[in-house]
């Protein structure tokens, strides 16, 4: 994805495992599911605080993240939401 936006859904976020950040901005598009695998926490522990989690994802792999769920959180790199 060098130089190229790029949107990752499912399988495809855990490039996140091998990759600390991105140049560009990505959109990552995780449930509280996949979100808990890609930060190492627990699923009641993503939802307990989801907008916090997807904040700290965002800001350190310069992605816009798309937590999804009853409520979605679009958060962006930069912590706007």
């Amino acid at each position: 994805m060098a130089g190229v936006p790029g949107i990752l859904d499912t399988l495809a976020m855990d490039v996140l495992l091998q990759v600390p950040r991105f140049d560009q901005p990505a959109l990552l598009t995780p449930h509280a599911g996949e979100m808990a695998h890609l930060s190492g926490q627990r699923k009641d522990d993503v939802k307990a605080d989801a907008p916090a989690l997807a904040r700290a994802m965002a800001a350190k792999h310069n992605a816009v993240v798309a937590l999804k769920g009853a409520s979605t959180f679009v958060i962006s790199p930069q912590g706007e939401a």
